[in-house]
């Protein structure tokens, strides 16, 4: 095939496709349908960034006021202590996104596909008190969302969306004022990790690196990052971004290996600015020679290694499911990792090891003032669980329950549950405690 002649004036030319059209959209009823709402909310996706309408999405929520939830590839359009900012749904997510999207009566999605991991595979139960806008500019992506309950599903570019709907909503903002303060107290009472959570020594948990991790980054960064494994899941459900940061990953391709190629592209894309980037240490391996890209192109990149020795979320499920009979996902059972710092000398790299959780932000702090390209070898606790997350919870019959996606393990209380709750709880929760349903 590679060598076949090719008569490239024969060649049919790409064609963009053609745009929907947002003259057909009646703007003003849904305009007016937001406005009857008691509880909106706004769940935005990649496809707001990709039709570059970020500007307009935060317009909209700035002037009505409307609390809004993002994907993980939209987590950048606001930044996380803005009051508007709840959160980020799904199964790894912070309970106070997931509150939010179970307590709402109308729930707008712009460019987001809704995937399984943000529906906890559920998306029948998704917001399921709620009416919904689904708004793609796929429309076979459409045609995959009719087990959406109580759903308008428009064709549309998101930027024209947003820009339509802000017209025809006007200035004023939205009367909602108990709602609002309602996502606030969700954001505020149940952090992802309350303050003095973290050992002031000893080994770094996962949590307590993003979390120092956040703190270090300077805001208007790229953060580059790797797209599977329980690292990069701790890294999303816990970094709290700064005004002018961009994050982002594969999603749903979760392709092992992507994150330091996908810095070394970025960087070049953004004419060699500095910037960071963070990977784990089993992933890594998978693209390991681009080191010597790096090191070859002298890019301003500090590589951050989430190691946590080997295949961490490999190694949670054969302990959970496999009665601890470990293959391939760490030193024990049979699997080698370089050392990372000796990695690096072969390299020409500067490289730091981080082992102990004392003084984690100024040795954060010095890491990042190394000269660049260099790696910084994050040594983590080996096994740990990433905490609150919707799971499966077993019964005592032996069966085992889905939990609805308010409901994340470890399990509050059903009298918790409830006052949280704006709308009823699912059987489901009163089931996996023994309660009646």
């Amino acid at each position: 095939m590679q060598a076949a002649p090719v008569d490239a004036a024969a060649l049919r030319p790409w064609q963009a496709p053609v745009r929907p059209a947002s003259s057909t959209v009646d703007f003003a009823a849904l305009a007016r349908q937001l406005r009857q709402a008691q509880r909106p909310l706004l769940l935005a996706g990649h496809g707001v960034r990709l039709s570059g309408a970020a500007d307009a999405l935060q317009a909209l929520a700035h002037e009505a006021g409307l609390p809004c939830v993002f994907t993980w590839n939209a987590l950048d359009l606001l930044p996380h202590e803005d009051p508007l900012n709840i959160g980020r749904p799904g199964v790894v997510a912070t309970r106070a996104a997931n509150f939010a999207v179970q307590n709402c009566d109308l729930l707008i999605c712009v460019g987001a596909r809704l995937d399984p991991v943000v529906t906890a595979y559920n998306r029948a139960e998704f917001g399921r008190h709620a009416q919904k806008i689904v708004v793609d500019i796929d429309a076979h992506e459409l045609d995959d969302k009719t087990d959406l309950p109580e759903a308008t599903r428009l064709a549309l570019d998101a930027g024209d969306f947003l820009q339509g709907l802000r017209g025809a909503l006007g200035p004023a903002p939205l009367a909602v004022d108990a709602w609002r303060a309602r996502c606030l107290r969700w954001k505020l009472d149940h952090p992802l990790h309350p303050q003095g959570s973290f050992a002031d020594a000893g080994p770094i948990s996962h949590a307590h690196f993003v979390d120092a991790l956040s703190e270090a980054t300077p805001a208007d960064t790229l953060v580059a990052t790797g797209s599977s494994g329980l690292a990069v899941e701790f890294l999303y459900a816990g970094f709290r971004n700064k005004p002018g940061q961009r994050l982002f990953l594969t999603s749903g391709l979760g392709s092992m290996g992507y994150g330091l190629p996908a810095a070394i592209g970025a960087c070049l894309g953004q004419g060699r600015s500095p910037m960071i980037a963070v990977e784990s240490d089993g992933s890594l391996q998978l693209n390991v020679q681009e080191l010597a890209t790096l090191a070859t192109q002298a890019l301003p990149i500090c590589l951050f290694v989430m190691n946590n020795g080997g295949y961490a979320s490999i190694r949670n499920t054969q302990r959970n499911y496999f009665q601890g009979r470990y293959l391939a996902s760490g030193p024990d059972s049979g699997l080698r990792l370089p050392d990372l710092a000796a990695l690096a000398r072969t390299y020409g790299l500067p490289c730091v090891t981080i082992a102990d959780s004392h003084a984690l932000a100024a040795a954060l702090s010095g890491a990042m003032a190394l000269p660049r390209p260099c790696l910084v070898d994050l040594q983590l606790v080996p096994d740990e669980t990433l905490q609150p997350k919707c799971a499966a919870i077993p019964l005592a019959e032996g069966g085992m329950v889905s939990m609805p996606l308010e409901d994340m393990s470890p399990l509050l209380s059903l009298e918790a549950l409830e006052a949280e709750m704006l709308t009823p709880l699912s059987p489901r929760s009163r089931q996996a405690r023994g309660a009646p349903c």
